[in-house]
C-alpha cells in the first residue's frame, strides 16, 4: 500500500489499489452498504463510492489494523499474515487473513451488508494472460457470490446489497472486462456489540520448488502436501484455523513487543517490520522426514537462496527458530556436496532463480559467502546443540575454510555482498570476516573431536587478526577508525561483520576495536543513519542494526532511532527498504552508477539498472524495471513466433511462407524442374587466382598433413615452428603423440604472467570481435585453479586444454594492437602469429586426443568455434570452413539445436544458458560465412533452441540482444531463398531490414560523425557492436538490391557521399510482425551506392576510433566490395565523386599491409589500384569521345559504323588475373560479392589422372598437361592446353546432362587478350591498356591464343544445377573461354549452382547455356 509522499496517499486503506512490493496492482475491493448508502473501505474502484474516513493504522509482527468510519458505524479491518515459525505447516501455505469487525457508532441499529471481491489481477502480472476461475462455495446464511466484469459484479452489490450466485464462464484476458470475484453478506442489523467477517486468499502450491540434489533434479512438494492430499483440503482446515493461528500470532507479537521495548521502544517499529519480511520471503518444502526451506531474494534479480541474503536474516531465525537456519544451509550443503558447484572450492553465491534450485549462479563472492555459511553453521551448531550436522560436513566446511587461509589476510580484487558498490581489493570488512569464518572453523573442529585442526586454524586466524589491525586501522584519524580498504586511512565503513564475531563468542577481535569503532559513528552520522562507507551517503540498514547490536548504549540508540526516524518520515513508496540515502530518507539515488559488477549474475559492465536523466530509481523500483524488461522480453519473444519471420527459412514457390506439416529444422528439398539462383553462393571469389598469390597463402608444401619436428636446441615445442612453411592449420609435433603428449602439451603453455597477459588482451578483445561470452573457464580464477596441477587437470580433461590452446591463440591475435602501444609495428603480427599458430595447432590436437568427435563436449565446442574466427582473421577462409562443418555436426550429436529443457536429463540452468548462447552464435556465424565466403548455409535449420536471454536490465544491450536475434533470422531466411528474387520479394526483404535496423537503440544506430575523435561513443564494446552489424546490414541491403535488373549505364548515380541509407524511428511497441516492414527511403542502385558508403564509413571509424578492430578481417572484406562497387558505378556511369571514399580505403589497405597485418590486404590494394587506374583510362577515354563529338558529323558517323558490330559502349577491362574473378561485373543484375579469399577455396584443380572424361559432342579430342610449375606445386593448377575448338568438361562437373546436345550460338564473341575477361558493358577494346600483371605475364610462356574470335558452343540439354553458366574449372580453361562466358560457377561444396545472365550485343539480357 503507497504510503509515501512520492504519491501514495499516507497510508489510507480506501481511494488506492493494493499492490505488489514491485508495483503491479492486485486488485481487492471492499464496500459496505449502509441503510442503502454505499461507501468504500479499500480499493479505487470506479465509479468511486463515498470513501470511509479512515481513523487510525497500526501494525505488529503479523498484522496490520486499519480503523475507519463508514456514515453511522465504525470498521476494524485486520490483515493477518500469520507468522509460525515452529509450524512447518502453518508457515508452508502463504495465506492472509482478511478480518471485518463492524458495529454501530450511535448505539442505533443498523442495515449492514459487506462485499469484497479480488480481480483476476492476482494471477498474472502479465495482463494478457487468459484467467480461469471457479467458485467452491458451501451454504450460509446471507452469504452470495458472483464472478464477472468488475463493473458488473460491483454495480450488482451497489444497487442491491446482494449478488447473484452466478458465475462468468468467459475466460478471457485480465485486462479485458477485468474479471472480479465478489462476496457479498448480509449482517443484518448491526448494533454496539461488532459482528466479524472473515475471509482468506492464499496461494496453494503442490509443487513449489525444483531441486539439483543428491539425486538429480527433482521437484519439491509443498511441505503442507504431507498433511493434506490437495488444496480444497488444506484452504478448509486453514480456514477453520483462523481463531488459533490468531492467537499464535499474539503471542509472538507479544513476546517481540516485550523484547523490543526492553532495549528502546524505536525498536519495535523495526523488529516487527523485519519479522513479517523474513517470513514471507521463505518458502518450505518436502515432508516431516526430510524438510527444507528456501529463501527468495525479493527486491533484485530473483536468486533462491542466496547466501548473503541468508546471511543478515540469520539473527531473526536463530531468534524464532534455529532449525530453520538449518534447513535453509542445508541444500547448499548438498548441492555442493553432489558436486553440482564446479566454478571453484569457495562457497557457491546462490542454488539459482527461484523457484530453481538447480544452477549455482555464476556471481562470485569467494570469500563473502565462506565467511558467511561458516558463520552460519556454527551459529546453528550453538544455539542448537547439533553438532551432527559439523560432522556431516566437516570436509566442505574444511575447504571453504582452507580458501579463507588463502585470501583472508590479502583480499584479492572482489565484490562482497554490497555487490553494488563495486569491486574492491583489501576491503577491511571483507578481511575480517574472512578471519572470523577461520576462526569459527577452529571452534567447530573442537567441537567435532579435530583438536589438532582448531589449534593450526585458531594460531592462523590470530595471526591474521593481529596483521589485519595494522592494515586495515587508521591510527593516526581523529577519532581512529578502519578504513574501507588497507592503507586507505582518509576512508571509513560500516564494520558490520565485527557483528559475527559476537554473535559466535569467538572473542577473537580485542574489545579496543569495539570501543573504538562506538565512537566514531556517532561522528560521521547524517540524518537518517551512518553511510555504508566514504563513497556515497546511502547506507544499509541490516548493516546499520548489526553494528548498533554490538555497540556501546548511546551508539545503539542512534542507530535505532535514526533508522525508525527514516522508516516513519521517508518519502518511499515501497516495502520497507535495506537500502537508503542517510540524508534524504529516500532511495539510494544512482545506484546504477556503481552497479558493476552488479547482482544479476556478476557481469561486469552489463547489468548496470538504468537510470533516465532526472529519474533515480530505488532497489525495489530497479526490480520492478528488471520484471518489466522480462515480460517485454517475453512479449517480443511471442511477436517474433507470430511475426514474417518463420524461423526455418522455407516459403512455397509462391512466395508465402508455410507454417504448418513442416516439421523444425527440416532439411530443404532441391527444386529440380527450374533454373535457380541461390542468393548465398555469392560471387565465388577469386576462384581464378595466379600462381604468385596461390604461393603467398599455400607456401611450397602440399595438402598432406605434416608432423613438423622442432630443433634439438630448444626444449619439447617451445620453439615456434615456422608454420607458414606449411599450408596445413593444425600440424602436430613429433613429441606431442604418444603417452607423454598431453604433458608436452601442457609445457607449451606460456609463462604464468605471459599466460594472464593474454588472457587480458582476450578478455578486453573478446567482445569486440562478437564473441558471444567469454567462457566461464577462461577466466583467471579457472585458469589457476587448473594451473595448480596443470599435469593431472591435462590428462583429464584435454577439452579444457583445448579451449585454453584457442583462447591463448585468440588473444594473441586480437591483442596484438594494444600490445604495440596502440599501433601497428611492422613485422610484429609476423612473430605473434608464429606463435598463436602453435598454440591453435596445440588445441586441436588436444580436442583429438580428447576425441572430439566421438566424445563431444561443450568445451571442445567453444574451442572450435573460437578457431574460426581466428583462422578467418589470418586468410585460411578454407580451413575456417571446413572446421565451421565439423563443429556443426558435433553440435547436432550432442542436442545443441534442441530446447535444453527437452533433453533427457534436461541440464543445468548454467548448461542450459551456454547450450543457447553456443546455438545462436553458430547460427549467426553460419550466415556470416555464407556472405564472406560465398557459400551455402551449413545448418538446414534452427531446431528449437530458443535464443539466449541477456542476463541485464540496461534496455540497450537487451534491444541489442534482440536486434542480433531477428536479424540473425532475417538473414538466414534471405540467404535461404531457393529461387532469382523477384522486384517485390527483394523489397519486401529490403523493408525488413531497414526496419530491423529503426529497433536499434537510437544511442546505438551508427552514423558518420562516430569517425569524429570530438565525438562520444557508446561503451565498450557497444560501439564495436553496432558498427559492426551496421555494415552486416548494409552488406545484406547491397546482396538484395544488386539483383535487381535495371538500366543503369545511364543512372545518375549521384549519391552524396555523406549519404546515411537508415532513416526512420523506432518503435518498442510495435516491434516485431509486419511492423518490422519499414519502407527504405531509396531502393534499387541507389541504395546499393549508399550502402556501400555506408560501408566504408563504418571502415574509417574503425581506422581512426578503433583501429585494433580491424585485424577482424570481416570488415576489411566488406570494405573492399564496397570498393569495388563504387569503381563500378563510377565507371558505368562517370560519375566520380563517390571515388574520394574508395581512395580513403585504398590508404588504409595499404597501411594494413605495409604493416604485416593482414596477407589478404596487399591483394586489396593491388584489385582496388587496378581499378582506379582503369577507371583513370575511362575518364580519358570519356574526354576524347567528348572531342570526338565536336569533330564533322560526318565522321563522328562513319567512326561509330565502323565499331558498331563490335560494341555499342566501352566496358571496363579489370586485370581479373591479378585481382579477382569480377564476374560480378556490373553494378546491378548481380547476386554476388567481390570476395578476396586463397586459391583453393572454390577452385578446381584439374586431377592429375581422370579416369574418365567426355568430350563436348561434334568437338576434337583435348590433352591436359601439367606445366612445369604445377608438377613444382602439385597444389596449384594445371596448365591446360587445349585445342582451339574443343573444351574437356571434366566428369565431376557433368551433374545432369551426360550427353548434352551442342547447337551452334547466331553470335560470335571476341576474345579478348586477358587470361579471362569480365566484361561490364559495354565492351571497351583492350588495346587502351596492359595492366601490370599483363605485362608480367607476356615475360612467361604462354598457351593461349592472344586475339580473334571464338565461337560459343551452348548445350541444350536439360541442365538444372548449372544452367546458364559454364562450369568452373582451371584458370587455364577458364582462360580459353575468356571471351566466351562469364565466371558464375558452383563450389565443390555444394550441389546447387549459380545462374546468370550475359549481355550480348544489342544490350538485351539473354541467358547462355554452357
Amino acid at each position: 500500500m503507497p504510503a509515501g509522499s512520492d504519491g501514495g496517499n499516507g497510508g489510507y486503506l480506501a481511494g488506492q489499489w493494493p499492490s505488489l512490493w514491485a508495483g503491479q496492482i492486485t486488485g481487492w475491493t471492499g464496500l459496505v452498504r449502509v441503510d442503502d448508502t454505499v461507501y468504500t473501505w479499500m480499493g479505487l474502484p470506479k465509479p468511486l463510492p463515498t470513501a470511509v474516513n479512515q481513523t487510525s493504522f497500526t501494525y505488529t509482527s503479523a498484522r496490520s489494523i486499519f480503523s475507519m468510519d463508514a456514515g453511522p458505524v465504525t470498521l476494524n479491518v485486520t490483515f493477518l499474515s500469520p507468522v509460525t515459525p515452529n509450524d512447518l505447516l502453518r508457515q508452508s501455505m502463504p495465506i492472509t487473513y482478511l478480518s471485518v469487525e463492524v458495529q454501530s457508532a450511535d448505539g442505533k441499529e443498523h442495515n449492514v451488508q459487506l462485499y469484497t471481491d479480488v480481480s483476476a489481477e492476482w494471477t498474472s502480472g502479465d495482463r494478457s494472460q487468459i484467467a480461469q476461475w471457479d467458485y467452491g462455495t458451501e451454504n450460509a446464511e446471507g452469504l452470495t457470490h458472483q464472478s464477472g466484469a468488475d463493473v458488473d459484479v460491483r454495480g450488482q452489490f451497489t444497487s442491491n446489497g446482494v449478488l447473484n450466485n452466478t458465475a462468468d464462464t468467459n475466460y478471457r484476458a485480465i485486462d479485458n472486462n477485468y474479471p472480479v470475484f465478489g462476496y457479498a453478506i448480509d449482517l443484518g442489523s448491526v448494533g454496539s456489540a461488532s459482528v466479524e467477517s472473515v475471509f482468506t486468499i492464499n496461494l496453494a502450491q503442490e509443487q513449489a520448488v525444483q531441486f539439483d540434489g543428491a539425486n538429480g533434479v527433482e521437484a519439491l512438494p509443498s511441505y503442507w502436501t504431507s498433511s493434506y492430499s490437495d488444496e480444497l483440503s488444506a484452504l478448509y482446515f486453514l480456514y477453520n484455523d483462523y481463531s488459533h493461528v490468531s492467537g499464535m500470532c499474539t503471542d509472538l507479537d507479544n513476546k517481540i513487543a516485550s523484547d523490543s521495548n526492553a532495549i528502546n521502544p524505536d525498536y519495535l517499529t523495526l523488529t516487527s517490520l523485519a519479522l513479517r519480511q523474513t517470513f514471507n520471503g521463505l518458502t518450505v518444502v518436502g515432508n516431516s522426514s526430510t524438510p527444507y526451506v528456501f529463501l527468495k531474494e525479493i527486491s533484485s534479480d530473483g536468486d533462491i537462496s542466496t547466501v548473503d541474503v541468508i546471511f543478515p536474516s540469520a539473527p531473526v531465525l536463530l531468534y524464532t527458530n534455529p532449525t530453520l537456519l538449518k534447513m535453509l544451509l542445508e541444500p547448499i550443503f548438498i548441492y555442493t556436496e553432489a558436486g553440482h558447484f564446479t566454478q571453484g572450492s569457495y562457497a557457491l553465491h546462490d542454488l539459482g532463480f527461484f523457484p530453481n534450485a538447480t544452477s549455482a549462479g555464476s556471481e562470485e563472492q569467494p570469500l563473502e559467502e565462506c565467511g558467511n555459511m561458516l558463520i552460519m553453521t556454527l551459529a546453528y551448531a550453538q544455539r542448537s546443540g547439533d553438532t551432527g550436522f559439523l560432522s556431516q560436513h566437516y570436509n566442505t566446511l574444511s575447504q571453504w575454510t582452507n580458501y579463507l587461509v588463502e585470501d583472508s589476510l590479502i583480499p584479492a580484487n572482489q565484490i562482497s555482498t554490497d555487490d553494488f558498490a563495486g569491486s574492491l581489493a583489501n576491503q577491511t570488512n571483507l578481511a575480517l570476516k574472512g578471519m572470523i569464518g577461520i576462526q569459527a572453523m577452529a571452534v567447530i573442529a573442537n567441537m567435532t573431536g579435530h583438536a589438532s585442526d582448531g589449534a593450526n586454524f585458531s594460531s592462523i586466524a590470530a595471526d591474521y587478526i593481529t596483521q589485519w589491525q595494522t592494515l586495515g586501522v587508521a591510527h593516526d584519524a581523529n577519532p581512529p577508525h578502519t578504513t574501507l580498504a588497507y592503507g586507505m586511512n582518509d576512508t571509513h565503513g560500516l564494520l558490520y561483520n565485527l557483528y559475527a564475531d559476537a554473535l559466535l563468542q569467538t572473542k577473537l577481535v580485542p574489545k579496543e576495536i569495539y570501543q573504538m569503532q562506538s565512537d566514531f559513528y556517532p561522528t560521521v552520522a547524517n540524518t537518517y543513519g551512518v553511510p555504508l562507507d566514504t563513497r556515497h551517503a546511502y547506507s544499509k540498514n541490516d548493516w546499520e542494526m548489526f553494528c548498533a547490536a554490538i555497540a556501546t548504549a548511546n551508539t545503539s540508540n542512534l542507530f535505532i532511532s535514526d533508522i525508525a526516524n527514516f522508516i516513519n518520515k521517508t518519502p518511499s513508496n515501497g516495502p520497507v527498504t535495506d537500502l537508503y540515502d542517510t540524508n534524504t530518507g529516500d532511495y539510494a539515488a544512482n545506484t546504477s552508477h556503481f552497479l558493476d559488477p552488479c547482482a544479476a549474475r556478476g557481469h561486469p559492465k552489463e547489468c548496470k539498472f538504468v537510470v533516465e536523466e532526472g529519474n533515480d530509481y530505488s532497489p525495489i523500483q530497479q526490480s520492478y524495471e528488471i520484471r518489466k524488461l522480462r515480460q517485454e522480453n517475453q512479449r517480443l519473444k511471442e511477436r517474433l513466433q507470430a511475426a514474417r519471420l518463420p524461423h526455418s527459412g522455407d516459403e512455397n514457390e509462391d512466395g508465402k511462407g508455410t507454417t504448418s506439416g513442416r516439421a523444425p529444422g527440416r532439411q530443404r528439398r532441391f527444386k529440380t524442374g527450374d533454373r535457380i539462383d541461390n542468393i548465398y553462393f555469392g560471387t565465388p571469389g577469386l576462384a581464378n587466382i595466379v600462381h604468385d598469390f596461390a604461393n603467398l597463402q599455400m607456401g611450397s608444401h602440399s595438402l598432406t598433413h605434416t608432423m613438423p619436428r622442432p630443433r634439438q636446441t630448444h626444449g619439447l615445442a617451445r620453439e615456434m615452428y615456422a608454420l607458414t612453411e606449411s599450408i596445413h592449420p593444425f600440424p602436430v609435433f613429433a613429441n606431442w603423440t604418444g603417452q607423454n603428449a598431453l604433458t608436452a602439451l601442457v609445457e607449451l603453455l606460456p609463462p604464468r604472467e605471459e599466460l594472464f597477459s593474454i588472457l587480458d588482451s582476450f578478455q578486453r578483445r573478446a567482445q569486440s570481435f562478437s564473441f558471444p561470452h567469454t567462457p566461464d573457464e577462461v577466466t583467471k580464477k579457472e585458469v589457476e585453479r587448473f594451473l595448480a596441477n596443470a599435469d593431472a587437470n591435462g590428462l583429464k580433461y584435454p577439452h579444457m586444454l583445448a579451449l585454453l590452446f584457442a583462447t591463448l591463440a585468440t588473444g594473441l591475435q586480437m591483442g596484438e594492437h594494444d600490445r604495440n602501444g596502440g599501433q601497428w609495428v611492422e613485422g610484429s603480427m609476423q612473430k605473434t602469429m608464429t606463435q598463436a599458430n602453435v598454440y591453435i595447432a596445440a588445441s586441436m590436437q588436444a580436442l583429438r586426443i580428447s576425441s572430439y568427435m566421438h566424445h563431444p563436449t561443450l568445451l571442445g565446442i567453444q574451442a572450435m568455434i573460437m578457431m574460426g574466427p581466428y583462422l578467418t582473421n589470418s586468410g585460411r577462409f578454407l580451413e575456417a570452413w571446413t572446421l565451421f562443418g565439423t563443429t556443426i555436426r558435433i553440435a547436432h550429436s550432442i542436442g545443441l539445436h534442441r530446447d535444453p529443457q527437452l533433453l533427457d536429463p534436461a541440464p543445468s540452468l548454467r548448461e542450459s544458458m551456454l547450450r543457447r548462447t553456443l546455438w545462436w552464435w553458430m547460427l549467426h556465424m553460419d550466415q556470416h560465412y555464407s556472405v564472406t565466403l560465398g557459400r551455402p548455409l551449413g545448418i538446414s535449420g534452427f531446431g528449437d533452441c530458443p535464443p539466449p536471454e541477456p542476463l541485464t536490465t540496461n534496455p540497450i544491450i537487451l534491444r541489442l540482444g534482440q536486434f542480433v536475434d531477428h536479424f540473425t533470422i532475417l538473414a538466414r531466411q534471405i540467404l535461404s531463398s531457393d529461387a532469382v528474387m523477384l522486384v517485390p520479394k527483394i523489397d519486401e526483404f529490403t523493408d525488413k531490414l531497414v526496419g530491423l535496423w529503426d529497433t536499434m537503440p537510437e544511442s546505438l544506430q551508427f552514423n558518420e560523425s562516430w569517425s569524429q575523435p570530438d565525438t562520444p561513443l557508446p561503451d565498450w564494446p557497444l560501439e564495436v557492436m553496432s558498427a559492426t552489424l551496421f555494415a552486416k546490414v548494409q552488406s545484406f541491403l547491397i546482396l538484395l538490391n544488386r539483383q535487381r535488373v535495371e538500366r543503369t549505364q545511364s543512372a545518375a548515380g549521384n549519391s552524396p557521399p555523406n549519404a546515411m541509407m537508415m532513416p526512420g524511428s523506432y518503435s518498442l511497441g510495435t516491434y516485431g510482425s509486419d511492423h518490422l516492414l519499414h519502407h527504405a527511403a531509396v531502393r534499387g542502385r541507389d541504395l546499393v551506392i549508399n550502402s556501400s558508403i555506408s560501408i566504408l564509413q563504418t571502415f574509417l571509424f574503425f581506422h581512426h576510433r578503433n583501429p585494433a578492430v580491424l585485424i577482424c578481417w570481416t570488415m576489411g572484406q566488406q570494405a573492399f566490395n564496397a570498393s569495388m562497387i563504387l569503381l563500378i558505378d563510377a565507371w558505368e556511369t562517370g560519375n566520380t565523386v563517390n571515388q574520394w571514399w574508395v581512395d580513403q580505403a585504398y590508404i588504409v589497405f595499404v597501411g594494413l599491409d605495409s604493416k604485416g597485418v593482414h596477407k589478404l590486404a596487399g591483394l586489396a590494394v593491388q584489385r582496388i589500384s587496378d581499378g582506379v587506374a582503369q577507371l583513370g583510362l575511362r575518364q580519358k577515354e570519356r574526354k576524347e569521345q567528348a572531342s570526338a563529338s565536336r569533330r564533322s558529323s560526318s565522321q563522328y558517323q562513319q567512326q561509330q559504323q565502323q565499331q558498331q558490330h563490335h560494341q555499342q559502349q566501352p566496358v571496363l577491362q579489370l586485370d581479373t588475373a591479378s585481382m579477382a574473378d569480377w564476374s560480378a561485373d556490373a553494378v546491378m543484375g548481380n547476386t554476388g560479392m567481390f570476395l578476396l579469399e586463397d586459391s583453393g577455396l572454390q577452385s578446381h584443380v584439374q586431377p592429375r589422372f581422370q579416369p574418365l572424361g567426355w568430350n563436348m559432342a561434334g568437338g576434337r579430342d583435348g590433352s591436359a598437361t601439367l606445366s612445369p610449375l604445377s608438377q613444382q606445386y602439385p597444389s596449384n593448377p594445371p596448365t591446360v592446353a587445349p585445342s582451339p575448338k574443343t573444351a574437356m568438361i571434366p566428369v565431376s562437373h557433368v551433374t545432369a546432362a551426360p550427353f548434352p546436345v551442342v547447337m551452334s550460338p547466331p553470335f560470335t564473341i571476341p576474345v579478348t587478350n586477358l587470361p579471362y575477361a569480365v566484361g561490364l558493358q559495354p565492351r571497351m577494346p583492350t588495346m587502351h591498356r596492359r595492366s601490370t600483371f599483363q605485362q608480367r605475364q607476356q615475360q612467361q610462356p604462354q598457351n593461349l591464343p592472344s586475339g580473334g574470335s571464338y565461337t560459343a558452343q551452348p548445350q541444350s540439354a536439360f541442365t538444372p544445377l548449372n544452367s546458364g553458366s559454364a562450369e568452373y574449372v582451371s584458370p587455364q580453361f577458364q582462360q580459353l573461354r575468356g571471351g566466351m562466358t562469364r565466371h558464375s560457377q558452383s563450389s565443390a561444396s555444394s550441389p546447387r549452382g549459380v545462374h546468370k545472365h550475359d549481355r550480348v550485343p544489342g544490350g538485351r539480357s539473354q541467358a547462355r547455356g554452357k
